[in-house]
């Protein structure tokens, strides 16, 4: 088997093993889901989260989670807002007696939870990078009634470039800075929401700070967790690039995998060479005088170069009216032949020596060549006096 060949054989082996799940196809991911390491992703929280509760899952597939037994249900700077109708489909679920946490996207925070009567509005003067020395320090900007116990000198960095909106009564501030609310609690029927104005709080970064995992997870633990708790993937997948992704996923993997399957098949059918490699024929250009030049070639491989003398004296008698002599060594003018030849001693002398060399049984090319082109010669003469 040949080197080709067995690329052909690698290549076709390597897709059968991501048809059968051995190894993991490529997936569609946002970078700031639960499953991103990177700085924007949520998986340091979406840990901290399985390592404080009893039980924290994730949700794909569908907006609600499948589970009866869903308790809270945690979306965090999805890579796609909710559309009218499923905000109202969050609504009727958690006005049965569930949570929602929601945060909005630090890069872009304008949202409308229209159901619920709460809004996220960019910030009329952005929080870009907001310290506070002291969190219970209400003078210093940061207000928070979390409740919970923070250390005195802690400091966090708030990043946020949004505000939470509410024109409703009952909505609580749960936390603020510089008077613009970030965080904002809600109840829902016999449920609760809970809105934060970005999610910066939870990032990997962020969280790579020390008291920024205490605060993120105070946040969540505002919504009174009693069951399972979901981080929503559902909105994070819709909102992703899938143009590649989506090929492989259970849907269409199988369809996928063969069609790609006969691609390779096809490939290597037309790809393999059967015998030895022939070189491409040149492609020179044709010659105008690609005729006379093989008609001239024949006579000179059979010795009849002076028989090509005849038709040009033929021509050239009939074009001047010219005879032969007795003799048969010269040619006289024939009286009525108009113009006459040049009377200089040359023309005559390279007639004479065409007529001879007609004669002759063989004649090298180069002398062929002389005595037509000296016949041209004067018949460009003759012509000249014509006018």
């Amino acid at each position: 088997m040949r080197q080709n060949d067995w690329l052909w054989v690698g290549a076709l082996l390597m897709l059968v093993a991501v048809g059968y799940g051995w190894i993991p196809a490529p997936e569609a991911r946002a970078p700031i889901d639960s499953f991103s390491e990177g700085p924007a992703g949520k998986k340091a929280f979406f840990l901290l989260a399985q390592e404080l509760l009893e039980r924290v899952e994730r949700s794909s597939g569908s907006l609600i989670p499948a589970d009866e037994a869903a308790d809270v249900l945690v979306m965090l700077g999805p890579a796609r807002y909710p559309d009218r109708a499923q905000w109202q489909t969050l609504h009727d679920w958690v006005a049965g007696g569930r949570a929602l946490v929601f945060a909005a996207r630090q890069q872009d925070p304008a949202v409308a939870l229209e159901p619920f009567g709460i809004r996220v509005v960019p910030a009329t003067a952005a929080l870009l990078e907001t310290t506070s020395p002291s969190l219970e320090d209400k003078a210093s900007g940061f207000v928070t009634d979390l409740g919970a116990d923070f250390d005195p000198d802690l400091e966090v960095d708030w990043v946020s470039a949004g505000e939470v909106k509410s024109e409703a009564s009952d909505v609580s501030v749960t936390l603020s800075v510089d008077g613009s609310p970030q965080v904002m609690w809600r109840p829902i029927g016999d449920g609760v929401v809970i809105v934060v104005a970005s999610d910066y709080i939870f990032t990997n970064r962020s969280l790579a700070t020390e008291g920024h995992g205490l605060l993120a997870f105070r946040i969540l633990e505002s919504a009174s967790p009693q069951g399972s708790v979901y981080f929503d993937e559902e909105m994070n997948e819709a909102g992703a690039p899938r143009v590649v992704g989506i090929l492989f996923e259970p849907p269409f993997r199988v369809v996928t995998i063969q069609l790609l399957v006969i691609t390779l098949l096809f490939g290597w059918m037309v790809g393999r060479r059967f015998g030895p490699l022939l070189r491409a024929a040149s492609s020179a250009r044709r010659s105008l005088v690609e005729h006379a030049e093989a008609l001239g070639s024949l006579h000179f491989k059979v010795g009849s170069g002076s028989k090509l003398i005849v038709p040009y004296l033929e021509f050239f008698r009939q074009d001047f009216g010219l005879r032969l002599s007795g003799r048969e060594r010269h040619l006289e003018l024939d009286k009525r032949a108009l113009p006459p030849l040049p009377d200089d001693a040359k023309s005559a002398a390279a007639v004479d020596q065409a007529v001879r060399a007609a004669r002759s049984p063989s004649l090298e090319r180069g002398r062929i060549a002389h005595i037509l082109r000296s016949l041209a010669e004067v018949r460009r003469k003759a012509t000249m006096r014509r006018r």
